[in-house]
């Protein structure tokens, strides 16, 4: 038996799955699930002498072992996969310490070895626009946080599902919990596509003692490719205790019905429509434009973002909303025979 001390060509050692993991901080990533350790020592071994620390004959694998203080991690786990007469062994130290996440946005990331991370959005100060139009996803989450000791006996969440065609807002409704995460104490999640429900489990121990809002982008797609895990977490084994749900779909009609027709998976289910001439009207007098009531008029039926891109070019181009609309409207027909299809046209 040889024994290293921290040899740098050791590092690889594969980290033992029974340690529990915790949160730590890696640059370029974010925050991630780890063992929280320090590497002591490398110990070679022969293979006889792994069979039988495995089995349990060899108690001390190094003068200094203690259950209490350390632990072990071997490459590989099978002998028989290892080149030459020796094994390697890695004795860590055991660390208590835990780096907390702070409090705040994130999205939700699969790294190139399958490991989840969590990386911090960063939103500017000026994304957000009260528009008065409607459902307030913000107030209905703060109400909430509130009620939540109502919940007895079962887990406090609660979920609001926003549909409706693209480009009106849903995503904007979400802006202003992401913006007050941070001073109001609680973590906003975006899960990405490529994660799987399931897969968020690791990560319940560490946050579901604290408010949690999960955003679920284009809900239908995450539906069709896995409705048996998305209703898990909606209402499940997989659900979190004190977690709010955002859910958002440009495409309603195809939603399965048994993901919203069930109270206990979307407590508010909300329609975002084009913006009405109340919206209209309180967006142009925020953006100080002149003639609101004309800015209005030539504006109806179209989608909020095409209604802020108009404005920013009338801004920009300093002329009126009314010629920035025409000139809009000029460019839509020019293409229209091009991309007849995509348009709905027959």
């Amino acid at each position: 038996m040889i024994i290293h001390n921290c040899p740098t060509d050791y590092n690889d050692i594969d980290v033992s799955e029974d340690w529990p993991k915790t949160l730590v901080f890696k640059k370029n990533q974010g925050w991630m699930l780890d063992v929280a350790s320090k590497k002591k020592c490398v110990i070679e071994v022969t293979k006889d002498e792994y069979i039988k620390y495995v089995a349990g004959e060899m108690k001390h694998i190094f003068p200094e072992f203690d259950n209490q203080k350390h632990f072990t991690t071997s490459r590989p786990h099978d002998p028989s996969c290892q080149p030459g007469d020796t094994i390697l062994i890695g004795v860590h130290e055991k660390t208590n310490t835990r780096k907390e996440m702070p409090y705040g946005s994130f999205t939700i990331k699969e790294d190139s070895y399958g490991d989840l991370y969590l990386k911090e959005l960063h939103l500017s100060s000026d994304e957000y626009i009260d528009l008065d139009d409607g459902f307030d996803v913000f107030t209905d989450f703060n109400n909430f946080r509130k009620d939540k000791a109502r919940y007895v006996n079962r887990r406090a969440r609660s979920s609001a599902l926003l549909y409706g065609p693209p480009g009106n807002g849903k995503t904007r409704k979400i802006v202003r919990i992401m913006q007050n995460a941070k001073d109001e104490k609680y973590r906003v999640i975006f899960v990405d596509s490529s994660v799987s429900f399931r897969q968020l489990t690791p990560f319940k121990s560490l946050f579901e003692s604290e408010d949690t809002v999960f955003v679920i982008e284009e809900i239908t797609q995450r539906a069709n490719a896995d409705s048996e895990q998305l209703l898990s977490f909606t209402d499940g084994e997989l659900s979190w205790n004190n977690s709010y749900i955002i859910a958002t779909t440009n495409y309603p009609e195809d939603l399965a019905w048994n993901i919203i027709d069930r109270p206990g998976r979307f407590k508010e289910i909300v329609e975002v429509p084009n913006p009405t001439v109340k919206t209209r009207t309180k967006y142009f007098e925020h953006m100080k434009v002149d003639n609101v009531e004309e800015c209005v008029k030539v504006t109806e039926g179209l989608s909020l973002d095409y209604i802020i891109n108009i404005t920013q070019d009338s801004i920009f181009k300093k002329k009126s909303v009314s010629e920035i609309v025409k000139e809009y409207k000029l460019k839509r027909d020019k293409v229209s025979k091009s991309f007849k299809k995509s348009m709905g046209i027959s």
